[in-house]
């Protein structure tokens, strides 16, 4: 049973005693905070929600009686009231002042702190039974054997879920072999939908959807801009683009049902939103296929969420709950995982953890002893746990006292770089139940009261530290009118980054036109720092990084494939992004399809310089057989489909 919501004052000018039933209430839980005078107890509640106070009938300036009158005449809501005295024994008195006040109860000093705090837990009981225990789609991964039907209603029960849930949502439904509709309602307005059939995702429908078939098909290099255009123009009965550009001989049938694919891809990864959402599947016998993502597609979904989406630190709120649990490699899945080595993004980190899993250990210490790379660390842990790669046990790692310590110091100055949203790891959207479950969740693993016996005073002072920035958050987030003043003056101050980064990014592309790459590159960056989620600055660096290439390889071919297929696609439809894709053709080799996209930048915009220099560039060179022209091309596309 969790009392941390709830906020009690003490006021009392008997400070020694004010402290030592301080330290009683907060023993089980409840926040409880001690001042000595009326005028600080009128002010405290003035800044802060009060839920319990506990008053000395005799006071400074004004007896307790007059303070509870003055409190309940200022205060928005009536809080629980306890009375005390070592002066005022008089039955009478005790008598009229309960009655006078409606306090709960009269404790005459000295008294037993235990009574006290026996009335304050029996006042709350069963409040917060319902808090109890992990979020229930969580404590799957601890056992995954559950049967569709069970799996359906605790999709349809499950409150506080972040849009980030969805790829577990979607592999449970997918390993279930589910038939049917997941309906998605998200706190930012989105609505989506996704049909499954006997356990492949073959619809994926979003809000104001819009067709991005043909950009695709332009991108992916199955039509030209001139022909698309001209169908669309052509195109007087409003024919669905696909079945027009099939009839008429423009494209292929193979093609459209590759760029069919693609495009639920991308509206997946659309649903992958900072927002929190509500879910019901609906169970059918029929679901119309549209295309297909098999399991490989899926794990591709997977590493590109969590490469460019998913955010570090609700990895690290997700896992807090687990953070002591036993973690190991499966046996049975080490001839898969191997296969999945070919992943820059796996290849880069399994090989520092990977003795580690195999040996059995935790999340804590995973952690604790690669923190130069806990953000890739989490990730992959992430990926391997949905892909069932390995087992997260019931059982606890003994507690190791400096791994503990180091976390803790690290949370500390973590929580401090983070806006309150982000501390309780939930979407600016969020609901206010939303909010409260998350704070609820993050003290079941974080107050100070969760600590076990014989913890030392260092780790007890630092989980203080850490948890009173939570309460913070929380103290602000739980009312909508402050929250609401806190969110606007969060959207001040991001409107003004944004604003100094589109800045830093004009500079960056007039460096980038005069051939003046480093120094375009450093103003990218910096440019990204302040607009993380531009899809043109994105793009600018992938053209930058291909200018300044000195030593080709494979693993750079790839990360350049894997950045621009990470743009979205609606912001394809550019002269720089074709630019790039043509810069990319021409490093591999290929330089038939490296003048299709230098000339498609140039139908985007007949201004564009750049793709016209390497047009002319191209038109005097040969064709010529790169050493990436096979290899090369062959990895890329069975990583990337292309």
């Amino acid at each position: 049973m969790g009392y941390e919501e709830y906020n009690v004052l003490i006021v009392d000018d008997d400070k020694s005693f004010a402290e030592s039933l301080k330290k009683a209430i907060s023993r089980v839980g409840f926040r409880c905070y001690c001042v000595y005078s009326p005028e600080e107890a009128l002010n405290y509640t003035k800044l802060q929600d009060v839920h319990v106070l506990v008053i000395d009938c005799m006071l400074p300036k004004m007896n307790g009686l007059e303070l509870v009158k003055k409190l309940q005449s200022s205060l928005t809501s009536t809080p629980h009231l306890f009375l005390m005295s070592g002066i005022f024994k008089d039955k009478q008195f005790i008598s009229s002042a309960i009655k006078k006040t409606e306090a709960h109860n009269f404790f005459s000093k000295p008294f037993d702190l235990k009574s006290m705090v026996s009335e304050l837990e029996s006042l709350f009981s069963g409040v917060d039974e319902a808090e109890d225990g992990f979020n229930p789609l969580v404590r799957l991964y601890l056992d995954r054997d559950i049967s569709t039907r069970k799996l359906i209603k605790l999709m349809n029960n499950t409150e506080g879920l972040h849009n980030f849930d969805l790829p577990w949502v979607l592999k449970l439904l997918v390993d279930n072999k589910a038939t049917g509709h997941l309906n998605i309602a998200c706190t930012n307005g989105d609505i989506a939908g996704v049909g499954f059939s006997k356990g492949s995702i073959v619809q994926v429908h979003i809000k104001n959807e819009a067709s991005l078939l043909g950009l695709l098909l332009v991108e992916q290099g199955y039509l030209s801009r001139t022909d698309l255009n001209q169908a669309l123009e052509n195109n007087n009965n409003n024919k669905k683009i696909g079945q027009f550009l099939v009839e008429n001989n423009y494209v292929s049938p193979h093609a459209i049902s590759i760029v069919l694919k693609e495009q639920l891809m991308w509206r997946l990864k659309r649903l992958m939103a900072d927002s929190q959402m509500e879910l019901n599947f609906v169970k059918s016998d029929e679901i119309a296929i549209i295309a297909n993502i098999d399991e490989t597609d899926f794990s591709q979904f997977i590493l590109d969420t969590l490469e460019g989406t998913i955010r570090e630190d609700w990895l690290k709120t997700h896992y807090l709950p687990l953070n002591q649990n036993l973690i190991e490699l499966n046996e049975d899945s080490k001839n898969e995982l191997n296969k999945q080595r070919l992943y820059p993004f796996i290849s880069r980190t399994l090989p520092s953890v990977e003795a580690q899993l195999q040996r059995g250990t935790s999340i804590e210490e995973l952690l604790s002893k690669n923190s130069t790379i806990e953000g890739n660390v989490l990730k992959l842990l992430h990926y391997l746990n949905l892909m069932g790669f390995i087992s997260v046990n019931n059982t606890h790692k003994t507690l190791n006292f400096s791994h503990q310590t180091k976390r803790l110091q690290k949370l500390q100055v973590e929580l401090d770089g983070k806006n309150y949203f982000e501390r309780l790891g939930v979407s600016r959207s969020a609901k206010q139940g939303d909010i409260k479950k998350a704070y609820f969740d993050l003290a079941k693993v974080l107050h100070p009261d969760k600590l076990n016996q014989g913890t030392p005073p260092q780790i007890v002072e630092l989980s203080e530290k850490v948890f009173e920035k939570i309460q913070v958050a929380y103290d602000t987030l739980k009312k909508e009118e402050r929250k609401q003043k806190y969110l606007n003056d969060l959207e001040v101050g991001q409107s003004e980054k944004l604003m100094h980064g589109d800045q830093i990014f004009e500079v960056a592309k007039n460096l980038l036109s005069q051939g003046q790459y480093s120094q375009a590159k450093h103003s990218l960056q910096k440019a990204t720092k302040l607009n993380p989620n531009s899809p043109e600055i994105k793009t600018h660096l992938c053209w930058v990084d291909m200018k300044l290439v000195k030593n080709l390889s494979e693993a750079f071919m790839t990360d350049i494939d894997k950045r621009l297929n990470m743009i979205q696609i609606e912001a394809r439809d550019s002269a720089p992004y074709y630019h790039c894709r043509g810069l990319y053709y021409s490093l591999l080799g290929d330089q038939e399809r490296a003048r299709k996209y230098f000339a498609t930048a140039l139908n985007v915009d007949g201004q564009f310089i750049s793709a016209r220099r390497e047009l002319s560039n191209l038109g005097t060179k040969k064709e010529s057989t790169s050493i990436f022209q096979t290899d090369l091309r062959d990895v890329v596309g069975s990583l990337f489909k292309k």
